[in-house]
């Protein structure tokens, strides 16, 4: 007989179609020793089928027993899908964790990375960079000479008594001053002694006896001096109305000397003939 699906001869007492796996019905197997329900072929006398357990006889359309052999192959089939879809779905996290591992490295790493490596060329260059040239300290002359120095005055109106020493060109006080002898002096000189060189680009000068504004304009006020240190010299003149105001000589360029010596070359004359000085800076 063929199989009534795809027409293939069909072998006696087969249930299933072996090329489509159509079932055959039993109606087919009407004339032959056969189980109404799986179409198994019955043993002489049978009561039940020895494939599917059904009592011969039964009506057609309880439903076979499974194929014991098709059941394995089917839960087999399962289990080895399931298994699949475990194991790619294992896969799909490792790849979405190795991707956003490698995405926080280039966020993150790197950038720190960077920063870090930013850093240490700054460091770098700032540890190679050469030291700047340390300005050279101010000029310090700690102790002064005069070629003369006038005598003690007494103030006739307070009986105060009124000292003249070199030292008060250097005090800080305009009320004080150095005044030489007009007498003996012609051409009086003031020094600033230090006991090394030092770095000097000029000086400033208070001229005048600044004591008070009197003071000032009835005694002489400088109008030339000349300024010597080591290895040179330079003039400067000076106008009469600076009452209280340093004046101040520039030199060409920084000299290095342990003395500056300051020589009055000519004065305007006052009523009283001294002249002064009552303050002397060096820079």
């Amino acid at each position: 007989m063929n199989c009534r699906n795809c027409g293939t001869v069909l072998g006696d007492g087969d249930m299933f179609c072996p090329e489509c796996g159509f079932k055959q019905t039993p109606t087919q197997y009407a004339n032959t020793n056969v189980c109404q329900v799986c179409g198994a072929q019955l043993e002489a006398g049978a009561e039940f089928c020895q494939n599917c357990g059904a009592k011969v006889g039964a009506p057609t359309n309880v439903p076979p027993r499974s194929n014991p052999v098709n059941s394995y192959n089917i839960n087999t089939q399962k289990q080895s899908g399931n298994a699949a879809m475990v194991i790619l779905i294992v896969a799909l996290v490792l790849v979405i964790a190795v991707g956003a591992g490698l995405v926080i490295y280039m966020l993150y790493g790197r950038n720190d990375n960077n920063n870090q490596t930013e850093t240490q060329y700054v460091q770098e260059t700032e540890v190679s960079a050469e030291a700047p040239t340390p300005a050279p300290p101010p000029p310090y002359f700690d102790w002064v000479s005069a070629s003369t120095t006038r005598n003690y005055d007494v103030d006739s109106s307070t009986g105060e008594i009124c000292h003249y020493y070199p030292e008060y060109a250097i005090d800080g006080d305009m009320r004080t001053a150095w005044t030489p002898d007009r007498n003996r002096d012609s051409r009086p000189t003031f020094t600033l002694n230090a006991n090394e060189n030092q770095y000097v680009s000029g000086i400033r000068m208070t001229n005048g006896y600044c004591k008070s504004e009197k003071t000032y304009t009835k005694n002489r006020r400088i109008t030339r001096v000349r300024v010597s240190y080591n290895g040179g010299d330079k003039e400067a003149s000076f106008g009469i109305d600076n009452y209280r105001n340093m004046l101040e000589v520039l030199f060409d360029e920084p000299v290095y000397t342990d003395y500056i010596t300051i020589t009055i070359l000519d004065s305007y004359y006052g009523d009283w003939k001294d002249i002064a000085i009552s303050e002397i800076e060096v820079f």
